[in-house]
């Protein structure tokens, strides 16, 4: 899954409007429910999925902490009745998560429970909704909440850095990433922009001969194919990527030879 700069930007702002509803609320009775609501987001959201199965395996979210966002997102959905109680799962949980912080077992215990009926039926396991928590004071969990959202969100800008990084073309959707953003070359990919595109990045890094782009595009050159084609059609896919980027060099553009320019790959 990619994240472009754009949803890098909307999981950001999400994260920070339920940040602050739960700093609104600290001080009255819906604090827990906002926490709630924080925590079912990250567990739901398969764009924050890899990023809270990197800072679970680098050990970055305190095992009482993990246990509490299990417990949390538990609750709701057993309390909801959205799908089998036996299905509902954060997206993070696995069997290697669970053995190594004891998720089900801590959760089922708290509600009183005995964790080797419920694996035997789970089905029949009866929650008590204000049992399974663990709640330390305010302040401190407040703590791990904004330490869980400052990791989050260092990740997010770190994929955002590697977004921008990144240059690619898509010759099936005719799509250029570049400067984060998806721009289209050609809505029924068979332009001379598209073309050029698709030759060029089968080696990014090298300048192209008007005459090799030509070979690969299978023209003759000997016959009468018009000697500015090549580069018409790099002033044609500079000027579109202009238009989403701002940016009007893209491609370096001689009556000789095209080229991505240098300054835009990576070093």
């Amino acid at each position: 899954m990619i994240l472009t700069e754009k949803k890098i930007e909307n999981i950001k702002n999400t994260l920070e409007r339920k940040l602050r509803m739960i700093t609104n609320n600290k001080g009255h009775g819906l604090y827990f429910f906002s926490v709630i609501e924080y925590h079912e987001y990250i567990c739901r959201s398969l764009e924050l999925l890899p990023i809270i199965q990197e800072l679970i395996a680098e050990d970055r979210i305190p095992s009482i902490y993990l246990k509490q966002i299990f417990n949390d997102f538990m609750l709701s959905g057993y309390l909801k009745r959205e799908v089998p109680k036996e299905h509902y799962y954060p997206n993070f949980y696995d069997e290697q998560v669970d053995e190594k912080y004891g998720l089900m077992e801590n959760f089922i215990k708290l509600t009183g429970n005995d964790y080797e009926d419920y694996k035997k039926h789970p089905n029949l396991v009866h929650l008590n909704p204000d049992i399974p928590s663990i709640r330390s004071d305010r302040e401190e969990q407040f703590y791990y909440t904004q330490r869980l959202h400052n990791d989050i969100v260092e990740k997010l800008e770190q994929l955002n850095d590697l977004w921008l990084e990144n240059i690619d073309f898509n010759p099936k959707t005719s799509v250029l990433y570049f400067n984060g953003k998806e721009i289209t070359i050609s809505k029924q990919a068979e332009s001379d922009p598209h073309e050029l595109l698709k030759t060029i990045f089968k080696d990014k890094e090298r300048v192209w001969n008007n005459d090799e782009i030509l070979d690969d595009w299978k023209f003759d050159v000997e016959k009468k194919t018009p000697k500015t084609k090549v580069y018409q059609a790099g002033r044609s896919a500079n000027r579109i990527i202009a238009q989403e980027t701002t940016i009007k060099d893209f491609l370096d553009v001689t009556t000789k030879t095209v080229s991505i320019n240098k300054k835009y790959l990576k070093k």
